[in-house]
């Protein structure tokens, strides 16, 4: 069956629907995916997908006029409808212009219902599992049954395996690499800016360690107000907004240990083998039994689930920890790793 995969939202929610598509394409089914062009990356040389579309160049009006992604689907003849993330009014609507047999939304609600989508529930919060085995749900509504790793996949090319190989030997010399990644893009609790700092002082007092700090460019004002004494350090590497997806997963390969909150790049550690220190929310629906590393290398510091609890209520959204998971906790884990 040809189906069309549409998620238009984060880095890591999308990683984490790569091992349904590798499951429907080992299948028989033939798999093509829209997402936004920030992310064509992580489908590159992917086996399991056949083209890769960018939801700006479809439908550069997206949301406001829908219908013409929805002619797009209808037009190239797909059969089926992908929806990992059922919330998007656009998607949906533009999946029922569509006219595709088959379609099916992961947390449609009534207008998932209303627009005529076999919609999914997850029982996240009767029955916490890892988002990656949630996906596979979409799966099993072919028939199919998983039995493959959950683990993410990337497909990095030989060229960025060895460019960036070059790279870390040139920086590292005989040291272990460090990586710490002080960003969420707001999309999950984490510490402030300030934790990480404190962090990486307390490596940088080994003299076996480089640390490399990771980000996008837009999250390059986090390392604004670190002291020189960290900026201006010999074993101190800035890599934000410098790394393609692949560049950066590789990059993860090579760490010893990658210290980073619920957010993509954890799960492009899950796909590197890579040993991880996270702070994590405690509250079931964001908990590491549901978004943490499937690599089973993974070391998660939360505060009491009391706490969350209680904090999700006060402000209605992400918090800081309050100092329930601190700095000097992350570093005596990341030093246990080590």
């Amino acid at each position: 069956m040809r189906l069309v995969f549409i998620r238009l939202d984060h880095l890591g929610d999308i990683l984490l629907c790569t091992p349904m598509i590798r499951t429907l394409a080992e299948a028989g089914h033939e798999i093509e995916v829209v997402i936004p062009a920030a992310l064509l990356q992580v489908f590159a040389n992917s086996p399991f997908v056949k083209r890769v579309h960018a939801i700006e160049e479809l439908c550069p009006e997206f949301p406001s006029r829908w219908w013409r992604l929805g002619r797009w689907i209808s037009k190239s003849r797909f059969e089926g409808v992908l929806v990992p993330h059922g919330r998007d009014p656009g998607v949906l609507l533009a999946s029922m212009w569509s006219r595709a047999n088959v379609r099916i939304a992961m947390w449609g609600g009534w207008l998932g219902r209303v627009t005529g989508h076999r919609c999914l529930r997850s029982g996240l919060l009767q029955q916490p599992r890892h988002f990656s085995e949630i996906m596979m749900d979409i799966a099993r509504e072919f028939g199919v049954k998983p039995g493959g790793p959950v683990r993410p996949d990337l497909f990095p090319s030989q060229s960025t395996v060895e460019s960036v190989a070059n790279l870390v030997s040139n920086r590292i010399g005989t040291c272990k690499l460090i990586g710490v990644h002080p960003g969420s893009l707001g999309n999950a609790c984490n510490m402030p800016s300030g934790a990480y700092a404190r962090i990486i002082e307390r490596l940088l007092e080994r003299d076996d360690v480089v640390v490399v700090v990771t980000g996008t460019l837009h999250e390059g004002g986090l390392v604004s107000t670190w002291s020189p004494a960290i900026i201006k350090h010999p074993r101190f590497w800035n890599s934000m907004g410098k790394l393609g997806i692949h560049e950066l997963a590789v990059l993860v390969k090579h760490m010893a240990v990658y210290v980073v909150p619920s957010t993509g790049p954890l799960h492009v550690a899950a796909w590197a083998g890579t040993k991880t220190v996270s702070p994590f929310c405690a509250s079931p629906s964001l908990s590491p039994v549901v978004w943490g590393n499937v690599n089973g290398n993974g070391v998660d510091l939360t505060p009491p689930e009391t706490y969350c609890t209680r904090m999700r209520h006060a402000q209605k959204g992400h918090c800081d920890f309050g100092g329930q998971v601190t700095a000097d906790m992350i570093f005596e884990k990341v030093c246990d790793v080590l």
